[in-house]
């Protein structure tokens, strides 16, 4: 009997194990002043880190999977956040971006959309009881950066 147990023990702990999500945080401090935590599943090969080679942003994050860099993240102030939403859904913007997405999140709201101009998928999170607004583009597929957005969350600390 206690052979048989052990077996089955071991792949009932070995299934129930599959299904586990991994997360890394991220703790930075924002030139905003708020002390933000980046969160991403991990799952996947996905991994978040500074960007210390960024030549366009002096502060910004990267997002990788397996290895290789998927997307830029940078911070700005959240009182942004509207002026860009109001902006970008106006008529002088339009011929220019399509796919936009607004939702509220539990971490914060959330604009995403394709910007033709130069080809970047772009996604905006006011981050939720914050001074800071997080930008993070690339030129992955609208829906990977999405799926991208949905692995990760913000809070400030």
């Amino acid at each position: 009997m206690r052979k048989i147990f052990i077996p089955i023990f071991v792949m009932l702990i070995l299934l129930t194990g599959c299904g586990v999500k991994k997360y890394k945080s991220l703790p930075l401090n924002i030139e905003t002043g708020d002390d933000i935590v980046v969160k991403v599943n991990t799952n996947g090969g996905y991994n978040v880190s500074e960007d210390k080679n960024n030549e366009i942003h002096s502060f910004a994050i990267k997002f990788t999977k397996d290895d290789k860099k998927i997307a830029t993240g940078y911070f700005d102030y959240a009182d942004q956040y509207d002026l860009i939403v109001e902006y970008i859904e106006s008529e002088d913007y339009a011929p220019v971006v399509k796919g936009i997405k607004k939702e509220n999140r539990e971490d914060g709201k959330m604009l995403c959309y394709q910007y033709l101009a130069d080809g970047n998928n772009i996604c905006r999170v006011k981050i939720k009881g914050s001074n800071t607004m997080i930008t993070i583009y690339g030129t992955l597929e609208y829906d990977e950066l999405i799926k991208l957005i949905n692995r990760l969350s913000f809070s400030k600390k």
